[in-house]
């Protein structure tokens, strides 16, 4: 068998992982009923049970196995009152610019303005706030203050190089910066992870080169897998260094947050570079991230 086929066939066996965000229904048995890119599909929750219909969830998908594994986004927990519902059973919440319908728990008797407390796992109003939490003042860190974050790491699915003078083929998963052929790590939307973050810092670690010659660009890419085609790779800047973690530009960090199935790729017109890629090297294309929320 060749090189070439034994590589495909490793590919093939490797987990698929994309993650979407779709709008809760209700359950269906065991099964929660989402709305999802113009389709109703029931999918397995794991661990979790979204308590209410219109709630925005977050699905994974493993392998074409889809799953619902918790909320899109972390809801706060104090709302107001608009308006008591069914006798006080029920009440109308203003939360973060949305409305909810909650049932409210007893002894509690919603009345317009109060301050109530809201418990999302279960989806209950628990009662009013008879007082706000104090905050102390953490006075100044030069540091960086509270939800400073210093080694977030966002590990590639996958890495290729497409060579554009032989077939215009891709080998998989070998990373190459030559003449003729361009290299990309995919992420299938793991950027994600930085949603709500100010990046401050990114750093990429490559493995030692199995050839390392001449000039060597990276750049961002577009494709959250494998294109079929050759991949255009922008805002390409000179490699500092051929192994080890590399500085990137830091607005890369907010551009892969605000583009999370974008990706980093490499490229060259006068030189030739090869790294191990996803699976034959140790943090091949693992980017790391510093920044605040």
């Amino acid at each position: 068998m060749k090189f070439e086929e034994v590589v495909s066939r490793k590919f093939a066996d490797a987990s698929r992982v994309s993650t979407s965000v779709g709008e809760f229904v209700g359950m269906v048995g065991s099964l929660a009923r989402v709305n999802m890119q113009g389709s109703t599909v029931d999918i397995r929750c794991d661990g979790w049970t979204p308590p209410i219909p219109g709630m925005p969830v977050r699905v994974e998908t493993v392998n074409s196995a889809m799953r619902v594994v918790g909320p899109s986004q972390t809801l706060p927990a104090r709302g107001k009152v608009i308006a008591a519902l069914e006798g006080g059973a029920r009440a109308r919440i203003a939360v973060g610019g949305d409305e909810w319908e909650l049932p409210v728990m007893a002894p509690y008797t919603p009345l317009p303005s109060d301050v109530v407390i809201l418990n999302w796992q279960s989806g209950h109003v628990l009662g009013e706030e008879a007082a706000a939490p104090s905050v102390p003042d953490p006075g100044t860190n030069p540091g960086g203050g509270g939800g400073a974050f210093t080694n977030l790491v966002i590990q590639p699915t996958a890495s290729g190089k497409y060579d554009t003078n032989w077939n215009n083929w891709w080998g998989l998963p070998e990373v190459q910066a030559s003449n003729n052929n361009k290299g990309i790590w995919v992420y299938s939307g793991r950027f994600s992870a930085l949603s709500g973050a100010n990046i401050t810092r990114v750093e990429m670690f490559l493995p030692t080169p199995i050839v390392a010659v001449g000039a060597a660009f990276v750049g961002l890419h577009a494709y959250s897998s494998i294109p079929g085609g050759e991949p255009s790779i922008t805002s390409t800047v000179a490699l500092p260094a051929r192994s080890g973690w590399v500085t990137l530009p830091a607005s890369w960090g907010n551009h892969l947050r605000d583009n999370p199935s974008h990706g980093i790729g490499v490229t060259s017109g006068a030189g030739n570079n090869r790294w191990p890629g996803v699976g034959q090297a140790s943090q091949s294309g693992w980017v790391r991230f510093a920044g605040t929320r």
